[in-house]
C-alpha cells in the first residue's frame, strides 16, 4: 500500500526527496495499523459524536408524532429535524466537510436502533439486566 501511495505522490510532484519519501512510507504504516496520532483523534472525535447524535437525541419514533419541542410543525418532517441537528452536531465538532453526508447515515443508524428496540427491546432490556444485576 505505501508503495502505491509513494508512487501517486510521484504522479502529483515529481520533485519528491528521499526524505519526503521515507516519511510518506511511514506515515502511511502509521495510518494502516492505526498507530497515527491524528487519526486515532478523528476515531474518538467520530465514535463520540456519532453516538451523541444517534443515541442521545430525539427519538425518530416521538418526531414522528408531529410535535417537537411542544409545538406542531407540520412543513418539516422528522428525517428533516433530526438530519439538521446532526449535521449541526458534526459542525460543531469540526467535521463540517462531512457534515451533511454523516447526518444521512446517523438518521439511518437512529432508525436501525429505533427498529431494533422495537423488535428486540424485552430482550435487550433483560439481557442487559442480567449482566448489570
Amino acid at each position: 500500500v505505501s508503495d502505491t501511495v509513494v508512487a501517486l505522490a510521484k504522479t502529483w510532484n515529481q520533485d519528491l526527496d528521499d526524505t519526503a519519501i521515507d516519511a510518506l512510507r511511514s506515515r502511511t504504516k502509521l495510518v494502516l495499523s492505526t498507530e497515527d496520532p491524528v487519526i486515532r483523534l478523528l476515531d474518538r472525535r467520530m465514535k463520540q459524536v456519532f453516538s451523541n447524535v444517534v443515541l442521545h437525541s430525539t427519538s425518530i419514533s416521538t418526531m414522528r408524532a408531529g410535535r417537537l419541542n411542544g409545538t406542531l410543525n407540520s412543513d418539516v418532517s422528522p428525517r428533516q429535524v433530526f438530519e439538521q441537528r446532526a449535521e449541526a452536531e458534526f459542525c460543531k465538532q469540526g467535521m463540517a466537510f462531512y457534515a451533511s453526508e454523516l447526518a444521512q447515515h446517523s438518521y439511518r443508524a437512529a432508525k436501525i436502533a429505533d427498529l431494533a428496540e422495537t423488535v428486540f427491546g424485552d430482550i435487550i432490556d433483560s439481557t442487559i439486566l442480567s449482566v448489570v444485576s
